[in-house]
């Protein structure tokens, strides 16, 4: 679905002997004339989209991109129109989910409506299409029913092994599995693909690989990846803001600071809120926590993305906790942990919220998520074994706690309780001395 408009049209006549040569700039808006005439003329849905791309791309017009896309597809009842139109509905969709929840929220349903009824349409014509399965995989994936985006995907997979759009959604799907290496080696798939076919290579495909290769902890491989992405598009706001972590992580303070900065800037002039989450983690970090706080609540107010705003409410309530404000802080993880149940930051912080409470066996069960995620966490193994000692259950604490004396075998806190259930190994013996 990578598109290209160019700034001058060519619209076959129908006399098959000329063509009638139309600057972009000079389309109508509305489109009805354009439309008349592409119908009057018989032209193809190759001259309908390219019409369409110039008022998406070159004129920023996105309602007569749409009108255009539509009137085609039903005029022609073609396949790839009507497809077009679906994934854009995707696009408008997403683009709620990550816009303001109070404005944007009621249009995703309906955008999610016109997309479903977009490629129903397109059933209707051909039920083979691959460019349908590829749809209603990316509506399925936006959506966040994985099961169902992953058989349409694989269903093109077995019969177009190279398909782009297949391999692309496939990554994707990975991806949001948790599955990073295969997903990273299905996005350099999706990237080869495409050079072959002579296409161009979506960008996605490259902020998908520096997503994997940082979660695999291959940083230098994940900042190549973010530098083809903006070497690409500059603007590109996900890009500038995952390449300011990695400055930010990097000691680099001032270079870090500046993309983000670009990065809040390029989104509408405003506060995107994957940006502002980070400028919250940024100021918290720095002790500056009202301004943390100020990103923060921000961010949650301009998405109604549940992983962004669960992000959002973890950093409210680490800044709530810090000021001891602890009903406060056990508030925002829990909707943070409620929303996006396998964060283990939110599992951790309010596991942490019930050890205060008293609450030994809910705060066992938090950590145990954390350990789901993330099974060498030396921190949360640490913390059953001492939780599980005070309910006296010994045997099953020196489980945990032996797995954390392995990792940290000079950490005395860990050797002190391991001790108390008479299982304390040799190299340990020192730091509980």
């Amino acid at each position: 679905f990578s598109v290209m408009a160019s700034t001058t049209l060519l619209i076959p006549l129908k006399s098959g002997e000329r063509s009638l040569e139309i600057s972009a700039k000079d389309l109508p808006d509305p489109p009805t004339e354009v439309i008349e005439m592409l119908k009057s003329e018989g032209c193809s849905a190759s001259v309908w989209l390219a019409v369409a791309n110039a008022y998406l791309l070159l004129l920023r017009n996105p309602l007569c991109f749409e009108i255009v896309v539509q009137e085609g597809a039903s005029h022609l009842s073609d396949v790839l129109l009507y497809n077009v139109h679906a994934v854009y509905c995707v696009l408008k969709a997403k683009e709620c989910s990550t816009s303001s929840a109070s404005q944007e929220m009621k249009h995703l349903e309906e955008w999610r409506k016109k997309g479903i009824a977009a490629v129903n349409a397109a059933d209707r014509v051909d039920i083979t299409s691959f460019t349908t399965w590829i749809a209603k995989g990316l509506l399925y994936l936006e959506k966040g029913d994985l099961i169902r985006a992953k058989d349409q995907f694989q269903g093109t997979l077995e019969v177009d092994q190279k398909h782009v759009g297949a391999t692309l959604g496939m990554a994707c799907f990975l991806l949001k599995s948790g599955k990073f290496q295969e997903s990273m080696d299905m996005f350099a798939t999706t990237m080869r693909n495409a050079s072959e076919a002579g296409v161009k290579v979506p960008q996605a495909a490259r902020m998908g690989i520096a997503v994997c290769a940082q979660s695999l902890g291959r940083t230098e491989l994940a900042q190549k990846a973010l530098e083809c992405c903006l070497k690409e598009d500059p603007g590109y706001v996900e890009a500038l803001a995952a390449m300011a972590v990695l400055k930010l992580n990097g000691g680099h303070v001032d270079e870090g600071m500046s993309l983000l900065k670009k990065a809040y800037t390029s989104f509408n002039g405003s506060g995107h809120p994957v940006v502002l989450n980070h400028l919250s983690n940024h100021f918290f970090f720095r002790g500056e926590g009202k301004k943390s706080q100020t990103y923060a609540d921000r961010a949650r107010s301009a998405t109604s993305d549940e992983r962004l705003r669960a992000e959002s409410m973890y950093l409210l309530g680490r800044n709530f906790q810090k000021e001891n404000r602890l009903d406060d802080a056990f508030n925002m993880y829990g909707v943070a942990a409620r929303d996006w149940p396998t964060f283990p930051l939110a599992q951790y912080g309010l596991a942490q919220m019930y050890v205060h409470r008293g609450d030994y066996n809910k705060a066992i069960a938090c950590f145990e998520k954390v350990l789901a995620v993330a099974p060498k966490n030396f921190e949360s193994l640490r913390a059953i074994g001492s939780l599980l000692l005070k309910v006296g259950k010994k045997e099953q604490a020196a489980q945990y706690l032996k797995t954390a004396v392995e990792i940290r075998p000079d950490d005395p806190q860990a050797c002190i309780d391991l001790a108390q259930t008479a299982h304390l190994p040799e190299k340990a013996q020192d730091a509980f001395d």
